[in-house]
């Protein structure tokens, strides 16, 4: 519960990360409220970074934010599965609380079975922390997420929740109340309150 927010990933005016800034950032976030941040995401540019890149934001977040946050989740995923499954590896061994992450784009799952599939094998050598899987339309199989909770309750014994970030309140909802609110459903399409 609470405010999670996307943050930004610091450069500098060269295009070098600016990791220092990291601690006030922090601060300014609980001073307004925030509870908790997903780290690496669209808003942090992860897929622009290398994989060392995201490992030395993922471990400065981790590092300035333990004892701070409530909620630190390390989007880890990327364009194939050996990278993902690094930062997801990493993501575990520096402390984060959750790894959260998207299916690869090529290949694109073509079923919910795959997709399941796909989201399983992210996080093999992760197993303590939790996961959350990141719902956008433009990346994904276009199927209804209640479908996929179905899917994966069994089978992705970590899967925590989903970030949702298509604008179906209707499939938002039944995700919510999915085997009696088990599943946290953070909501992550912003403009849709416009």
């Amino acid at each position: 519960k609470g405010l999670i927010a996307a943050p930004y990933t610091p450069f500098d005016q060269n295009g070098d990360l600016k990791l220092d800034v990291i601690s006030k950032y922090i601060q300014l976030l609980l001073d307004q409220g925030v509870q908790g941040v997903w780290v690496c995401g669209a808003t942090g540019e992860g897929m622009s970074l290398t994989v060392e890149e995201r490992k030395a934001v993922a471990s400065a977040w981790v590092y300035e934010g333990k004892g701070r946050l409530k909620h630190i989740i390390i989007n880890v995923g990327t364009g194939n599965l050996r990278d993902t499954q690094e930062l997801a590896n990493h993501a575990a061994a520096i402390g984060a609380d959750a790894i959260g992450s998207t299916p690869t784009v090529y290949p694109r799952p073509v079923s919910i079975d795959s997709l399941v599939s796909i989201f399983h094998e992210h996080a093999p050598g992760a197993t303590n922390v939790s996961c959350e899987y990141l719902t956008n339309e433009s990346f994904v199989l276009l199927v209804p997420m209640e479908e996929f909770l179905v899917a994966a309750s069994e089978k992705i014994p970590s899967l925590v929740g989903i970030k949702y970030s298509s604008p179906d309140l209707f499939d938002f909802s039944r995700c919510l109340r999915y085997k009696n609110g088990k599943y946290q459903m953070m909501w992550g399409a912003d403009e849709a309150w416009l």
